[in-house]
């Protein structure tokens, strides 16, 4: 069998319909990004519907369907022609529906996969044997930690049988463990139950010698006795119920409640003697509702004094700087006479002749400022009189103004002095109505006028009722424990079952010890299994992995290599060391290799696996494999696979031109049958990569030394 065409549309790089005819050898070039690893893909999700490298982080979640071609809306599909004995079989998957057909008859996915025995386990082997997974190996071959080496192999190898087995062997092993610290956890809380029962027992069967219901009986009728004499009426309605218990929680309950009772007049009493002076008891309500509603009403009157005084201090505010304003203007336009009028207003002042010092009568004075100051003195003399006596009024009405504010101040205060009297007295009344006319005062008669003799007789009863509400509670603790040692046999009962409980519990926590440690052996017991597998499988392919690393030529002093599976921690380890000639010097290839040395050997060891493979489907891919490689490891592949040819159909991809061309040169068809086909991917837009398509043909027969002659020149003869 061999792949014999691929036609591909809208799948990952390819947006346009693009056909591919193969031949036994298969050379794709182009740099990268152009699509040749979407061929590569192509070939396996047509195969298997899915490629796993494409799947399992969150871009890849997020991203959608990654087959899509990100440029074109068409359903993507993919379609394979594998001749076979029997006619070509097609297998054409779209991204909804898979098609396969051999002759006319219709296959499904199980049957296609069986002609090429790829049923079982079919993705895995096929990336294992046929896919180069250059990634996958060459992690596992620049691993430094050998255990981490030999996990990598053993996941790329993909062995199901021991990986489901520890798979289940964790689970069971999971699945114990919790069970086993779930037991752990039952059998510490039976202990402790059990613990605490025996305490319990202890305690009860300690009390059967102290006390007993005939004692507690006559300690109840002490306690109604005490009850009837200091408390009369307390006792005798608790009434009379069948049980002990009944009676003395029922007696415990009316005390409590009586207690409770005296706390609350004991608060209402403080309250009473808070409340009780002599400016609050002096007066009745309705003597101090009168004297508020006197207050206010002076208040009233004062107010409105107060407002009238204001306005005519307004008034006379405004008429005294009229005057003070005109007296201004006329003592302006009259300066020079500014010192007259102030000899004036002395002379006016004293009423004494300012020369000789004696009295002098107004009328004189008046006719002396007339001769010395003409017609304009009487004028300004009067205007300045005016102006003082408007100054002089204002001044009292001032007066006036503050002194009313003080009384409107003094009535306020007299009016909340009141209420709050006022206030205090309704609440004394209210209180002490309240008290008056209380059910639990007027039964035991507490009640005075006195609120001191008031106080003193309910601090008394207080201190009875707490007295009889102390014993009965005492004594409903007896009857209590009477009660427990009641539930004796009901504790004996469930200690022994906590003890059965206890003893299995051991049991099943000594069970579930010996389970864990039969899982980790039986864990053991498959790791070992898988680590000699592995180590068989390596052991068959060693010398095919030997000799194709030596005519690879990675490096020119280590030209051997071998390998070794150890067994440390429960656990494998994969070692890799090259030797030099005759294996007197060894190293370890991670340590001294360089990438392009490294990548030569995880190209040895794929192309080991794939010759050991079994398949009726003869295929290598190789995507990329000469990836970092120099000159002398390029050659030495070359003439590897050229020698590989015979027995595998190649598929080999390079973002080198020049190696493109080299690999077409060296892998040139030897025989007539034989086809080489080269795909130099040119060039890359959004329908696509565009693909140049070249057909190798057999150069047959010997040539001709005329022909040689002719193409070596003149000079050769």
């Amino acid at each position: 069998m061999k792949l014999t065409s691929l036609v591909v549309q809208s799948f990952r790089g390819f947006s346009r319909r693009q056909s591919f005819a193969l031949g036994d050898v298969n050379v794709f070039g182009g740099p990268n990004g152009f699509g040749k690893t979407s061929f590569f893909d192509s070939v396996l999700w047509c195969l298997f519907g899915s490629i796993p490298r494409l799947s399992g982080t969150r871009d890849f979640v997020q991203a959608g369907d990654v087959c899509q071609n990100k440029f074109s809306s068409s359903p993507y599909s993919v379609e394979i022609t594998i001749a076979t004995d029997h006619g070509p079989l097609i297998v054409k998957r779209t991204s909804n529906a898979l098609l396969a057909m051999a002759g006319q008859g219709k296959l499904g996915e199980v049957d296609f996969l069986k002609m090429l025995d790829l049923q079982r386990d079919g993705r895995s082997r096929f990336l294992r044997n046929f896919l180069l997974q250059q990634e996958t190996i060459n992690d596992f071959v620049r691993d430094l930690n050998p255990r981490g080496r030999y996990d990598s192999l053993i996941s790329m190898l993909e062995f199901h049988t021991p990986v489901t087995l520890q798979g289940r062997i964790e689970g069971l092993t999971n699945l114990e463990t919790i069970a086993s610290s779930q037991t752990s956890q039952n059998l510490a809380v039976a202990e402790r139950q059990v613990f605490n029962l025996r305490g319990d027992l202890e305690k009860l069967r300690g009390l059967q010698k102290d006390i007993s219901y005939e004692v507690a009986e006559r300690r109840y009728e002490n306690i109604l006795r005490a009850a009837g004499v200091d408390l009369p009426g307390l006792g005798t309605e608790v009434g009379v119920p069948s049980q002990l218990r009944d009676r003395v929680m029922a007696l415990v309950t009316q005390t409590t409640g009586a207690l409770r009772t005296l706390l609350d007049l004991t608060k209402r009493l403080a309250e009473l003697k808070r409340l009780k002076t002599e400016n609050v008891l002096a007066r009745n309500q309705e003597t101090l509702k009168s004297e508020v509603d006197q207050s206010l009403a002076d208040t009233t009157a004062v107010q409105q004094a107060l407002s009238a005084t204001e306005g005519e201090l307004a008034k006379c505010e405004n008429e005294t700087s009229v005057r003070r304003a005109t007296f201004e203007a006329a003592n302006k336009a009259e300066g020079e006479l500014r010192s007259a009028l102030a000899a004036v207003r002395a002379v006016i002042n004293s009423n004494v002749c300012p020369v000789c010092m004696r009295p002098i009568e107004r009328d004189a004075l008046l006719e002396i400022i007339d001769k010395q100051m003409g017609t304009k003195g009487p004028l300004l003399l009067r205007t300045l009189e005016d102006l003082n006596q408007g100054e002089t009024l204002c001044q009292k009405l001032r007066v006036d103004a503050k002194g009313l504010r003080e009384q409107l101040e003094k009535h306020a205060k007299k009016t909340e002095d009141l209420r709050r009297t006022l206030e205090d007295r309704r609440r004394f009344d209210s209180l002490l109505d309240g008290l008056r006319t209380s059910d639990f005062v007027d039964r035991w008669r507490l009640f005075s006028d006195d609120i001191d003799n008031f106080v003193a007789a309910v601090e008394r009863m207080r201190v009875r009722v707490e007295a009889l509400n102390n014993e009965a509670a005492a004594l409903s603790t007896v009857v209590d424990r009477l009660s427990a040692m009641a539930l004796i046999p009901d504790k004996e009962d469930a200690l022994k079952n906590a003890m059965d409980e206890v003893d299995r519990l051991r049991r099943a926590s000594i069970l579930r010890s010996r389970s864990i440690a039969t899982l980790n052996k039986c864990r053991d017991a498959v790791s070992k299994a898988q680590m000699t597998l592995l180590s068989t499988i390596l052991e068959s392919h060693r010398p095919l992995i030997r000799s194709l690393y030596k005519r690879m030529h990675p490096h020119p002093l280590f030209t051997d290599i071998d390998f070794e599976v150890a067994r440390a921690y429960d656990s494998g380890e994969l070692y890799f060391k090259v030797f030099s000639p005759e294996r007197k010097v060894s190293a370890y290839p991670s340590t001294i290799f360089s990438l392009s040395q490294l990548n030569v050997l995880a190209v040895s060891v794929f192309l080991a696996l794939n010759l050991r493979a079994e398949s009726p489907l003869p295929i290598m891919m190789l995507d990329d494999p000469i990836h970092s490689m120099d000159d002398l490891n390029v050659l030495g592949f070359c003439d590897v696979v050229r020698q590989l040819r015979t027995k595998r159909q190649l598929f080999i991809s390079t973002h080198n031109k020049d190696l493109y061309g080299l690999l077409l040169s060296k892998l040139r068809p030897t025989r007539p049958d034989e086809s080489v086909r080269g795909f130099w991917f040119s060039d890359w837009s959004e329908e696509g990569p565009t693909v140049v398509e070249e057909n190798l043909g057999f150069i047959g027969g010997e040539v001709p030394w005329s022909d040689m002659k002719e193409l070596i020149g003149p000079s050769a003869a």
